[in-house]
């Protein structure tokens, strides 16, 4: 099990080397997601909570993968086990995809996050 720390409101840390890992910050009340097996040094570190209100639920992933980290078919895993009608994603972090060419990489990205009707929305 990774160490929650508290700073002003409540975060979510996990670690993975001495100085690196993926963060999310909030001080809303929130679920934790544990995606720790889904987790790999230095080729996927992600992290995840789930806020909901009355109305709205509402998962956001932080995410970095290396250069040369299997993005895929982790992601797909996680989008299977997560993924549920009326809920939101917001996936943010480091894709290590470079959106502003087209290349093999953005398209396949591109067509998982389209299968779950999710969209970048990041333009260049």
């Amino acid at each position: 099990m990774y160490p929650k720390v508290q700073i002003g409101g409540k975060i979510l840390y996990i670690k993975f080397k001495k100085w690196w890992g993926v963060h999310l910050y909030t001080r809303l009340t929130y679920d934790n997601i544990d995606l720790t097996k889904y987790s790999k040094d230095q080729d996927l570190e992600i992290c995840a909570i789930k806020l909901q209100s009355q109305r709205k639920k509402l998962i956001i992933f932080c995410l970095y993968r290396a250069p040369s980290g299997n993005l895929l078919n982790l992601m797909e895993k996680i989008l299977k086990l997560l993924y549920k009608p009326k809920t939101e994603f917001i996936i943010c972090g480091d894709f290590n995809i470079n959106y502003m060419e087209v290349s093999n990489n953005r398209k396949a990205l591109d067509n998982l996050l389209s299968s779950y009707n999710l969209m970048s929305t990041v333009y260049f």
